[in-house]
């Protein structure tokens, strides 16, 4: 899968009969990450890594959760985390990155017609500045340069295959301590010839902080992404932390609720750390959330690090236990 989330999968190597068994336990949780969904053709000037489901797949996932497992809220998981109790069956949960609008459009009426509950994790800047990201930018960049090549740090780079370009980008942002990545999108977009995309072009692909409020208010409830959205190995320990500081101060403002969830940026084992994780409790959150990192075991359960897969990792697992062959057959 081309884009970010491309450098992000982890797929774990479970044979079908460990997986069943694995599965069959009542002390797993598995939590279901997304970022965006779209219907019909996927066609977007931005990362498409980011669009790994349709709507109608989604809504297959949720009704699929809702029969075999029990879909637990943040409240549910928060209580869970402080009693250390056994959970009657196997349970989930349903999260969504970055507040994109499709969050609002596509995935919140679905959420809200079938009672499941969800976690959004908001980044604050994007959403206050309307500016994108800065995968979605290197991807726009790349893809609307009409140049062949360009050389950067003395590589050239040709644009046979752009989404490696992209990749190759992308992972400098992941790995690169910020300070050497501060002005690569300004930089990118001089070499290849293309303007920044205007704001209002980037505005129309988040969700306003008026439609995050209404989703708050029926059955989403409302988590950190970090303020920026930068990695946080990227960043000293005051940054780190004014990330989770600022980000949470920020929401719990405009919703009038607290925020007691995090998910780490980007969110492989590479890239925060146990300091990381540190910082977070410190900060008052009661749970954080990793990505592409596995199934939760509640035996050994780590409030600041509950597990996260991509569900098209999940799909291998999900027909094997309830033997529903067709359930993701559009993947």
């Amino acid at each position: 899968m081309a884009g970010m989330k491309s450098l992000l999968s982890n797929i774990l190597s479970y044979s079908p009969l460990r997986v069943l068994l694995h599965l069959r336990s009542n002390t797993k949780i598995i939590v279901c990450n997304y970022h965006r969904l779209y219907e019909g053709k996927r066609n977007t000037d931005f990362d498409d890594g980011v669009f790994a489901h349709s709507v109608k797949t989604f809504e297959k996932h949720l009704e699929w959760l809702k029969k075999n497992t029990k879909i637990l809220s943040e409240a549910e998981l928060l209580a869970l985390i402080k009693s250390g109790t056994a959970i009657p069956k196997m349970c989930s949960m349903v999260t969504f990155d970055d507040g994109y609008i499709d969050n609002y459009t596509l995935a919140y009426p679905l959420l809200k017609r079938l009672n499941v509950p969800a976690i959004y994790f908001i980044p604050t800047s994007p959403i206050n500045t309307r500016c994108l990201g800065w995968w979605d930018i290197i991807s726009y960049i790349i893809k609307k340069t009409t140049k062949t090549s360009f050389c950067y740090n003395d590589e050239v780079y040709t644009l046979e295959q752009p989404n490696v370009v992209i990749r190759r980008f992308q992972k400098l942002f992941m790995e690169k301590p910020f300070q050497e990545t501060s002005a690569l999108l300004d930089t990118l977009s001089d070499l290849c010839g293309v303007p920044l995309p205007d704001i209002q072009t980037q505005s129309n692909e988040l969700m306003t902080w008026d439609q995050i409020r209404e989703v708050s208010q029926n059955g989403i409830d409302i988590g950190s992404h970090s303020d920026s959205h930068i990695v946080l190995n990227t960043l000293s320990s005051d940054e780190q932390k004014k990330e989770m500081v600022v980000s949470k101060s920020i929401i719990e403002n405009k919703i009038d609720k607290s925020v007691r969830t995090f998910a780490y940026p980007v969110g492989g084992y590479q890239h925060f750390s146990q300091h990381s994780m540190e910082l977070v409790s410190e900060c008052g959150y009661g749970a954080a959330f990793s990505f592409n990192t596995g199934i939760n075991d509640t035996r050994m359960l780590t409030a600041c690090d509950i597990k996260r897969i991509e569900p098209p990792e999940l799909n291998t697992y999900l027909v094997s236990l309830a033997a529903f062959p067709k359930v993701f057959s559009d993947i």
